[in-house]
């Protein structure tokens, strides 16, 4: 039998070659030793763990002479729950309005990237509102020749539901900014409690308004 010669250039190329192959095995063992292991993002935790309480105040409603104050507590990576408190004393035409509403909220967060309070956001809420009006006017009167000014007062009693969509920012893990907007239904009770006019109304019957309007706003606030 014939044996089978191997030169001895080509003995040392397989060899070699054999030598970069497992070379190149431990390389990659090593490596992927060395790789960590990718964990959950550690800043949905750090948000309900550390920073789960937000304390916000509304920057337009200033503009119609009303504060709004407002606390958000986050429960889970998703959700959340808040309530605000208003109060106001504004005058439209000759009617001034005056009283406080309180808003409770649940927060569903839709961003998949980010954990709450940061994201996109749609949130049923109801409302009570409980104010006071107090409208001055004028009738001319004919015997004297000039206007005679009377008062009438009543008291609204407002409760309302809806639902908003809107984002929230995070800055720096402590300040946080929040635009929101959406539909809310109203169903007042309006009752005129006394009315200096020519004819004294001591107690009117009371109507029920039912309105469709737009919530808005802007919060800015910090998270601790």
């Amino acid at each position: 039998m014939r044996k089978l010669n191997i030169p001895k250039s080509a003995a040392a190329i397989v060899l070699g070659a054999a030598s970069l192959l497992f070379s190149s095995q431990a390389a990659m063992a090593q490596a992927v030793q060395a790789t960590p292991v990718t964990q959950p993002s550690a800043e949905s935790s750090k948000r309900t763990s550390e920073q789960p309480n937000l304390v916000k105040c509304s920057i337009v409603s200033p503009f119609y002479k009303t504060i709004t104050v407002g606390y958000e507590r986050i429960l889970t990576d998703k959700k959340s729950v808040s309530i605000n408190f208003s109060y106001t004393n504004v005058s439209f035409d000759n009617t001034q309005y005056s009283g406080i509403s309180i808003t409770p909220e649940y927060r569903l967060y839709l961003s998949r990237k980010s954990a709450a309070p940061h994201g996109f956001y749609m949130s049923p809420f109801l409302r009570y509102m409980m104010l006071d009006l107090n409208q001055n006017y004028k009738i001319w009167n004919y015997f004297t020749n000039k206007d005679d000014e009377f008062a009438a007062k009543a008291k609204l009693s407002s409760f309302g539901a809806g639902l908003t969509f809107g984002k929230q920012w995070i800055f720096n893990d402590l300040v946080t900014f929040d635009i929101f907007m959406g539909p809310v239904w109203d169903f007042n009770n309006v009752k005129q409690v006394s009315n200096a006019g020519p004819v004294d109304h001591s107690v009117q019957p009371t109507t029920l308004l039912k309105e469709y309007t737009i919530r808005f706003g802007a919060n800015l606030g910090f998270a601790f």
